[in-house]
């Protein structure tokens, strides 16, 4: 499947709020980027999905003035067959499914977090997955981002478990998989910086007080504090990315090189009792 042609949505949206129609931009917005939609996601009601995609990065409505991708079209093209190369050889390499990539501008509302200029964001279903990108991305974090949200895809589908019903240690090895993942195509530079927060001896504390009892934990939407964190001293920041992508990375150290393939059909108990977290220490 091609990457979805997604400028004739932002296209039309622009255009419709150029004829200063009485409508809000972000009724407008809901038309012309949230209909389309209804075809890729059928389960997920419009108006939820718009919502989920506002959270994670997609410009805001009333940003239809300044939508980089759109002023500098070369650019935009650029990104667009990076990224249809980047499906074509992982679908390949990893056996994944020919799913569809949804590419978006990102918000320039939200241009810094942690810092670092919020340049890209992603976000995965079983379906298909979505990518908020800004036009200054270079290639290798364009690689970088593509790698980790496809990843997820692939071992959503290979799970096929419904989001209630998704335990916490899912939850860690998946997002630990998206990571390793970067690691692998892109390289360690494009790793996201959470991978290095916590030390060891940091990391295993939290994860025999706090992470180990909630393992069993159900439901996608009880796992962000896991994986986010709350600022608390035992719950900081990112903290279950961070020790997700080290329960797969001290697996493979311990296992030996591994294609991601492989990796991906690994069972998330395997993982643990195969790495440094192995629960009976």
């Amino acid at each position: 499947m091609p990457i979805i042609d997604t400028k004739v949505w932002i296209r039309t949206f622009i255009e419709e709020c150029q004829k200063n129609n009485r409508k809000r931009s972000a009724t407008l917005q809901m038309e012309a980027i949230g209909g389309p939609l209804k075809s890729f996601f059928p389960h997920i009601p419009t108006k939820n999905l718009m919502n989920i995609l506002l959270k994670q990065g997609l410009f805001e409505a009333e940003e239809w003035q300044d939508i980089s991708m759109i002023e500098k079209r070369e650019v935009q093209c650029d990104l667009w067959k990076i990224a249809q190369k980047e499906l074509s050889l992982l679908v390949k390499r990893w056996d994944g499914p020919d799913c569809p990539v949804i590419i978006l501008p990102i918000s320039r509302k939200k241009r810094k977090t942690d810092e670092q200029p919020f340049e890209k964001n992603g976000l995965a279903f079983k379906e298909g997955m979505f990518l908020f990108l800004s036009s200054e991305l270079s290639s290798g974090s364009l690689k970088a981002i593509f790698a980790h949200e496809y990843n997820h895809v692939c071992r959503l589908n290979r799970l096929n478990i419904p989001s209630e019903k998704m335990n916490l240690k899912e939850s860690l090895i998946i997002e630990g998989l998206g990571e390793y993942a970067v690691k692998q195509m892109a390289g360690e530079q494009f790793l996201a910086p959470w991978t290095g927060l916590y030390t060891l001896k940091e990391r295993m504390k939290i994860w025999k007080k706090v992470f180990v009892p909630e393992l069993l934990s159900k439901g996608t939407d009880q796992h962000q504090k896991f994986l986010y964190g709350t600022s608390s001293k035992m719950l900081p920041r990112w903290i279950g990315y961070h020790i997700g992508f080290h329960i797969v990375s001290s697996y493979v150290q311990k296992k030996g090189a591994t294609s991601m393939k492989q990796l991906l059909s690994i069972s998330a108990d395997e993982f643990i009792s195969q790495s440094a977290f192995k629960l009976d220490d």
